[in-house]
């Protein structure tokens, strides 16, 4: 077994430059052991050992200055790889953002592709009060608003996560992205109005009866019920009664029909990623329970006008 090796050598043994080795010798981190006659750098077997490490560590991430210390017993070394470690964690969580931003932008038409990478970068950014800042803004919400539907903003709005994971990150960009549609806002403003002067007894009556119809449609939707058997059509008129009370409306055929017709798939969407965002073990979602509700709607009318009470 040869004693030393040239730089070349030492080099190709290990699989790093010749130029890296250079380097490495100017910051005093690999130092030859000898010189030859004509004053070129000999590498020991036990240099070449160092090189290795080094070349270890630093595919890991290490520093050149932390392997320096580490290589010479200046730092504890579990506390060094628990640093690295927290930080390629990082760097991994880094990475996942911006691939989920990279691949939220990529869909829609490819001329904006730009535009919407830089607003999906921006959205990513925002911290828990500019989320909640920008939800409140885009969905138009007001302090004066009634109490009845100040129940509903909260749950809409605020109380969002401080930090958010891969999950709830990809969430967030598809909900604000609904939030900022003109259409869904519309919906919005549309719903708004039309409980402005309500009955504030049948709108709490309703309120009840919402809970209800949630309730039982997401228990339908899990036991796979019919919507147009007895329990499933017993379960909508009290749905169907109550908010038509509310509108001063009869629960018949046309009102049936106006409950369809204003459905907005973007509504049980948003809930569903309201979800998501917080965090909510809901195996079921919302936009479960308003398939079910608008498929009972449907067999409602193809078999008989809804019964008034």
């Amino acid at each position: 077994m040869r004693a030393f090796f040239s730089i070349g050598e030492a080099a190709k043994r290990v699989g790093v430059s010749v130029q890296t080795l250079r380097h490495y010798d100017k910051l005093r981190l690999l130092i030859p052991s000898q010189q030859s006659a004509a004053g070129y750098r000999l590498y020991s077997l036990r240099d070449c050992e160092r090189l290795q490490s080094i070349r270890a560590l630093r595919e890991l991430g290490f520093a050149l200055d932390v392997i320096a210390q580490l290589l010479d017993s200046k730092i504890d070394p579990s506390n060094a790889l628990e640093l690295q470690l927290a930080a390629v964690e990082a760097e991994q969580r880094a990475l996942k953002r911006r691939q989920l931003v990279l691949k939220a932008s990529m869909a829609g038409e490819r001329h904006a592709v730009l535009a919407r990478l830089q607003r999906k970068h921006v959205l990513a950014k925002l911290d828990r009060l500019e989320r909640e800042h920008f939800l409140a803004t885009n969905l138009t919400w007001r302090p004066d608003d009634a109490p009845a539907n100040q129940a509903v903003w909260r749950a809409a709005v605020f109380d969002l996560p401080e930090e958010m994971d891969d999950t709830q990150l990809e969430a967030w960009i598809e909900l604000a992205e609904i939030a900022a549609d003109d259409g869904f806002r519309e919906t919005l403003e549309r719903q708004r109005q039309s409980t402005q002067g309500m009955d504030p007894t049948a709108l709490a009556n309703f309120g009840e009866a919402f809970q209800r119809m949630l309730t039982g449609a997401l228990q339908a939707a899990r036991e796979k019920r019919r919507p147009d058997d007895e329990s499933s059509q017993a379960l909508l008129d009290d749905w169907v009664t109550s908010l038509a009370r509310c509108y001063s409306r009869e629960p018949d055929a046309e009102f049936a029909r106006e409950l369809i017709s204003h459905h907005d798939p973007r509504i049980s969407r948003y809930w569903q990623l309201v979800s998501k965002l917080k965090g909510l073990p809901v195996q079921l979602t919302f936009e479960d329970a308003t398939n079910w509700l608008l498929a009972a709607l449907r067999a409602r009318l193809d078999k008989k006008p809804v019964a008034r009470r």
